[in-house]
């Protein structure tokens, strides 16, 4: 984009006041722009991904304060999981300084979504004919925490998504949509929760009421970083059940190569249209949602990122900060799982 021009621009007056060409005199050290040229890598080095995502030399080149308030285990943290989800470009991007362009589009809009909400929640959901998947992502307590709900009705071939979402007070308070949450949450729409972190037992505590109402889970899938305080009181609540959590737990990779199939399936469910009979093509959707007022923002803050290996695999990603899409993901989660389970039966 037009950042890059400006980046080039900027380069090249700095290499002018450097005067390494030339021999001449240089500009006192301490001189505060010289620093846009220190705090990224080489050309290079830019060149070599490996070396991006593991050299001690390139993490000190571009972070002046490693060793003193971030250590190597961050990094090391996040390369990591970057290599987990087949991801690396936004790690690199955004912690080593080298910037990557990225194709985006519009996908749903919230009005796509409104347009098929219903008057219904996964408590009623609870008939012989619903089974249900539900997709988990939950922060360290400074971000949103959802669960949702994909329902499979096998009678009727009917899709059902509904959610829950937690947010802390702190993370609620500190957020610029701060009157907005706590509407929602005199609403019903989202559980805002005392303190400053999340606390793993409100999860299990839904899950189970669901669970005593007759909700037949078939699969619970989850991202598998920062998720190991949940997941391990899940298990102990479906085991206190007489089930087998690894029969029911399931990771799922909030990656391109994993998302991109669900995308694109997820579209058509919401787009599907049918010939009426007299050559005119009518909505006819697959999926419905509950009324919580998340479906809509959140669709709302959608964008669709393609991978930059020229796959052109696509995953949902934030239009901004301030917005929250986990319950997208979520939902996509969830659908992964029931294709999963569709495709072992068959």
């Amino acid at each position: 984009g037009p950042f890059i021009d400006k980046l080039n621009t900027l380069h090249r007056l700095l290499e002018k006041e450097l005067r390494y060409e030339t021999g001449e005199e240089q500009p006192d050290p301490s001189y505060d722009r010289i620093m846009c040229i220190c705090l990224e890598p080489d050309d290079w080095e830019k060149a070599d991904e490996e070396l991006l995502l593991t050299s001690p030399d390139v993490r000190e080149k571009v972070n002046p304060m490693l060793g003193k308030i971030v250590q190597h285990q961050f990094y090391d943290d996040g390369a990591a999981k970057a290599r987990l989800e087949g991801d690396t470009g936004e790690f690199i991007s955004k912690y080593i300084n080298v910037y990557q362009s990225a194709s985006v589009k519009e996908w749903l809009t919230a009005e796509d979504i409104r347009a098929l909400q219903i008057d219904r929640k996964i408590d009623d959901c609870n008939t012989d004919d619903w089974m249900v998947f539900a997709g988990l992502d939950f922060s360290k307590g400074d971000d949103l925490n959802g669960i949702s709900y994909l329902a499979y009705n096998t009678r009727t071939g009917e899709f059902f998504a509904d959610m829950d979402a937690w947010m802390s007070e702190k993370a609620a308070i500190d957020s610029p949509l701060h009157e907005l949450l706590f509407k929602w949450e005199r609403q019903g729409h989202l559980h805002i929760v005392a303190g400053k972190t999340f606390s793993p037992e409100l999860v299990v505590n839904r899950i189970s009421e669901l669970i005593d109402k007759g909700i037949n889970f078939i699969h619970f899938g989850y991202d598998p970083y920062n998720a190991k305080n949940v997941i391990n009181a899940l298990s102990q609540l479906l085991f206190d059940y007489g089930l087998d959590p690894k029969a029911f737990i399931m990771p799922v990779r909030q990656n391109f190569a994993t998302y991109n199939p669900a995308v694109a399936e997820f579209d058509y469910m919401v787009k599907r249209s049918i010939d009426d009979g007299a050559g005119h093509q009518v909505p006819n959707p697959m999926i419905h949602f509950s009324r919580n007022s998340l479906w809509p923002w959140e669709f709302g803050n959608v964008m669709l990122q393609e991978s930059s290996d020229g796959m052109e695999n696509m995953k949902p990603v934030k239009r901004d900060p301030s917005g929250k899409v986990d319950n997208v993901q979520c939902l996509l989660s969830a659908l992964i799982l029931y294709d999963a389970a569709e495709a072992a039966v068959s």
